[in-house]
């Protein structure tokens, strides 16, 4: 008997010690799984539509966990909060934002992490009790959907006017005027070769004109050069204004001696001169 109750406590001994063995292991995994993840609750102010437990968790796009609860606080029912755990790598800071976002055109939903400076301490629960919260931005689509109403209003004015614009006194006018603009092309293009002249006489004119005004110019020059006495025509031009002022003065007869001192390039005005004293000359006293 003695010997069956040594075996059964050898027995019960070893068992406890197993047990125990397999308890101290569950301990040392439980807390290497911690140092591995860290957990926080995301408070949303809005709807998750399209999130679910599971979903991803991502930081700046790259996956780094993943929701593990959705819940609902009974203090106030219209948030809802999401417990998150994330690699314990994760630089997760107090500066750290967080918000909804959609992948694709599926309508699946992911947490998006981003933001924390380099100088920012780490995120912690507050007195060190329960798990670190991170309140959750307002998403795009939630931007858009508190928008949407004030944009059915401006389509809605937009359609409405729009009405008014394609009514049927419009369209008729539309209607005539596209007509009318038939009509003119029509007549263009029956006149097609008249056109194509007419653009080629007026292309000769430009040319003709071009042409006649160098020889103008040519001609301008000639005449300048001339008149600064290259042909003797300065002096002649030079003579005009005495014989003009003797002109003026009454009882002067010299309109023969201008005429020659104009016409003639060899007259001047000593000969007109003789020519007047020798016809004093023959004057009887």
């Amino acid at each position: 008997m003695e010997t069956r109750a040594n075996h059964v406590l050898i027995g019960a001994f070893t068992v406890a010690i197993v047990v125990f063995g397999f308890l101290f292991v569950l301990w040392i995994g439980k807390l290497r799984v911690a140092r591995e993840w860290d957990y926080y609750d995301i408070v949303f102010n809005e709807a998750v539509t399209g999130l679910s437990v599971g979903g991803a968790v991502q930081y700046n796009g790259i996956q780094v966990g993943e929701v593990r609860r959705l819940s609902l606080p009974p203090e106030n029912p219209s948030q809802v909060v999401a417990r998150v755990r994330v690699a314990g790598s994760t630089p997760v800071k107090i500066d750290t934002k967080a918000k909804l976002t959609f992948t694709g055109l599926t309508g699946v939903s992911v947490i998006q992490l981003s933001g924390g400076s380099r100088e920012a301490p780490m995120l912690t629960s507050a007195n060190g009790e329960g798990v670190p919260r991170i309140i959750a931005d307002e998403s795009a689509l939630q931007k858009l959907l508190g928008s949407s109403e004030d944009i059915i209003v401006l389509v809605n004015d937009m359609l409405k006017q729009l009405a008014k614009l394609l009514n049927q006194e419009n369209l008729d006018k539309v209607a005539l005027t596209i007509d009318h603009v038939e009509k003119v092309i029509g007549r263009f293009s029956a006149h097609d070769a008249d056109i194509d002249q007419a653009i080629k006489d007026l292309v000769d004119a430009s040319k003709s004109l071009k042409i006649t005004l160098a020889r103008s110019e040519q001609l301008m020059l000639k005449l300048q050069r001339r008149g600064e006495g290259g042909d003797g025509l300065g002096p002649r031009f030079a003579r005009i204004g005495p014989a003009l002022h003797r002109q003026r003065q009454p009882g002067d007869r010299t309109e023969p001696r201008f005429d020659r001192a104009v016409l003639q390039p060899g007259a001047g005005p000593g000969r007109a001169g003789g020519g007047g004293t020798a016809r004093r000359g023959t004057h009887p006293a």
